[in-house]
């Protein structure tokens, strides 16, 4: 998630000071979810609170720095809830070849993907599902297992068999590939142009 860090830490430091002064919690506890459907969440959950908490807590300058990045506030008597919207897309990236990440991430700088590298198949299957991807850009020649196989993997599993996947080889194998499930084909050597409107493709399709 691309944010302002120092406008960051000042809403969380006014924030956690209006809860300690209002709600005189004797304990708090604080989980940070992953961006899921557009946003990331912060929850602070205070323990034995001598006050319940109020709007105070939202004070005119926590308030506008959270304006100020789109933060949401959320207040539940003992709940206090942080909505971060994101807007960067993950692309995982299954392909040992280390010089052609090293493009690719060239390639996404300036947009709002976000690259994450797989160096090999398994890798690459529990990023799959740790990361949940915009979309995974997956090579055919790799060590242990090749990519046809990764694909049919990733298609069968139920938890990422609707994630996008593009097929990237110096092969003419299209027709295999989308055979397959892929859900688009990008020939080697990649073209900044052509790989950026192969991205573009798959989110007017979403």
């Amino acid at each position: 998630m691309s944010t302002d860090r120092a406008v960051a830490q000042q809403i969380l430091v006014h924030m956690l000071s209006g809860i300690i002064q209002h709600g005189q919690p004797a304990q708090l506890s604080i989980t940070v979810q992953d961006a899921h459907q557009g946003a990331a969440t912060v929850t602070v959950t205070c323990h034995d609170l001598r006050f319940r908490l109020d709007a105070g807590i939202r004070n005119d300058v926590t308030q506008q720095l959270a304006d100020r990045l789109g933060w949401v506030i959320e207040l539940n008597e003992s709940v206090v809830r942080l909505l971060l919207p994101t807007t960067e897309r993950w692309l995982l990236v299954i392909d040992d070849n280390e010089a052609l990440v090293e493009l690719l991430d060239r390639f996404v700088d300036g947009t709002d993907y976000r690259l994450v590298a797989a160096k090999n198949p398994r890798e690459g299957l529990r990023l799959c599902h740790e990361l949940r991807p915009e979309a995974v850009l997956l090579d055919v020649m790799m060590p242990e297992m090749d990519g046809w196989e990764l694909l049919q993997r990733i298609r069968n599993n139920p938890k990422t068999a609707d994630i996008p996947v593009i097929v990237c080889t110096v092969f003419n194998d299209s027709e295999l590939a989308y055979s397959l499930g892929a859900s688009r084909f990008l020939p080697k050597p990649v073209e900044r142009a052509r790989f950026l409107s192969v991205l573009q493709s798959l989110r007017g399709s979403d």
